[in-house]
């Protein structure tokens, strides 16, 4: 079944951001969420907290449940015809009253065939963070690592509050960074060194930490490089440094930090790395400078690439300008040396590492918020998975889990879940930062934000955030 409808050029972001951080809870116009007593905010876990594990449920959706067409969603693309199977759990252990229960970072599915994800309090300077394990064949979500228990923080000290970089797999871990869940928090007064790389072990299950990668640094984004053993990522610098973000490149084997600087990052939550080492971000936006009058006296600059060459440790400034405003998701390199990439404002783009050029596509969805904060290429390199409305807002569109097909360009909507969700699990998709597909290729694992509608976690009452579930989408056959 295809869609053809007028194409809208409007970025809804901006807006999406003003109205969840203001306290305003966003919902479906026809059937708005029910505002719930907001509790009050809770600075640590109850003492008799105990629930660390859930069970998925399954969902056997029908095709007039998740492929019809929600009203309003207008665009170019197609529907799948097979509706598929959906596992749904909320995440354990999200205790009432928390500063912001929200995952901020990319999800994995890791080589022993488990699902990994993190969420966070978002509190400071002592927040909590949490990794899960979602088994799939067992339908079992179990807490793995409490960040804090690992690097044993004492409490007047900084904990991170969030998880904001992926989580990463290295020669047998899981490896993964924190993020401060108060800008506040990066300071000597809560003795901040930056935030330390933790290890798990997929088989025994031992928990490590490296120094931190990036020093004085939170991580915002980060991608292993396994052929040179090294993290390369990029995060925003704490009040020791010169409060811009860094580039950084770790050594994994030798657990040191070999670059850590600038030209800074200008925002980029992504990071483009070729099969060589070769790097590229975001880096030399500027806003435009606005006089009294309120009108621009300096224009915005363009952001432009910055390249790192691990041949020579040094990074330079490009000439080549990001297709958008700063690079906010991308995918690994294809066999071909393609990866795919999306802006902030949600335009999408090939960009080939051996040419170094780009070669937009267009706008990741022409409904809703086009702010899409990751994208995974499928095994077979044939298809590009997103969700678009990231931040907030995804229900505009209906929650469209959307398949990109790399050799036509064309997008067809696996399912269409909000409406969906509200009815069979009472529970209000937010958006999320991290999905990924399975080794096979058959299962697309999700971390959502969002909330039960009975069941206010935050102390923001928000129905964007509060209590963090998982879904496994097991895509048919036919549509793969």
């Amino acid at each position: 079944m295809k869609q053809r409808f007028a194409t809208s050029r409007s970025v809804h972001f901006f807006l999406i951001t003003m109205l969840l951080f203001s306290g305003m809870a966003h919902s479906h116009a026809a059937d708005p969420a029910p505002k719930a007593q907001r509790p009050p905010a809770v600075d640590t876990p109850p003492a008799d907290l105990k629930i660390k594990t859930a069970k998925l449920k399954t969902f056997t959706p029908a095709a007039a449940d998740v492929l019809k067409v929600p009203e309003g969603v207008t665009g170019d693309f197609d529907v799948a015809k097979t509706p598929p199977a959906i596992r749904f759990a909320i995440l354990p252990g999200q205790w009432k009253g928390a500063s912001l229960w929200s995952s901020w970072g990319d999800a994995l599915f890791a080589s022993d065939t488990n699902f990994y994800c993190s969420i966070g309090d978002h509190n400071g300077p002592h927040g909590y963070s949490y990794v899960f394990k979602v088994d799939p064949k067992n339908g079992t979500v179990d807490t793995i690592v409490d960040v804090n228990a690992v690097l044993k923080t004492p409490t007047k000290d900084y904990a991170p509050g969030k998880i904001h970089a992926p989580l990463m797999e290295f020669d047998g871990w899981l490896v993964f960074a924190g993020y401060r869940g108060k800008a506040s928090a990066v300071s000597d007064e809560y003795n901040y060194v930056g935030d330390h790389l933790v290890r798990w072990n997929l088989t025994s299950g031992e928990a490590a930490f490296d120094p931190p990668p990036a020093p004085y640094c939170s991580l915002a984004a980060s991608v292993v490089h396994k052929p040179s053993k090294r993290i390369y990522g990029v995060g925003p610098g704490g009040k020791r440094l010169d409060g811009k973000s860094k580039f950084f490149v770790y050594d994994l084997a030798n657990k040191k930090t070999l670059y850590c600087g600038d030209p800074s990052p200008d925002g980029t939550r992504a990071i483009i790395v070729a099969e060589d080492g070769r790097v590229w971000y975001s880096a030399g936006a500027r806003a435009a400078k606005k006089g009294k009058d309120g009108k621009a006296d300096t224009p915005a600059s363009p952001s432009l690439f910055a390249r790192y060459n691990p041949k020579s440790n040094k990074t330079e400034m490009t000439r080549l300008a990001v297709p958008g405003d700063k690079l906010r998701a991308a995918s690994r390199t294809n066999s071909d040396g393609i990866a795919f990439g999306i802006t902030w404002d949600g335009i999408m783009f090939r960009f080939d590492t051996r040419k170094e050029k780009t070669t937009v596509i267009g706008r990741t969805f022409e409904t809703g918020p086009a702010y899409t904060a990751v994208c995974k290429l499928s095994p077979d390199e044939r298809f590009l998975y997103y969700v678009p409305g990231a931040h907030g807002g995804t229900h505009a569109a209906g929650t469209p889990i959307i398949q990109f097909d790399t050799k036509t360009n064309r997008r067809k909507v696996v399912a269409f879940l909000h409406d969906y969700m509200r009815g069979a699990a009472n529970y209000h998709t937010g958006g999320t930062f991290g999905l990924d597909i399975s080794p096979d290729g058959k299962t697309l694992g999700i971390i959502f934000n969002g909330r039960e509608l009975s069941d206010t976690r935050s102390a923001t009452g928000s129905n964007e955030f509060d209590n963090c579930m998982v879904l496994l989408i097991d895509i048919p056959e036919s549509e793969r």
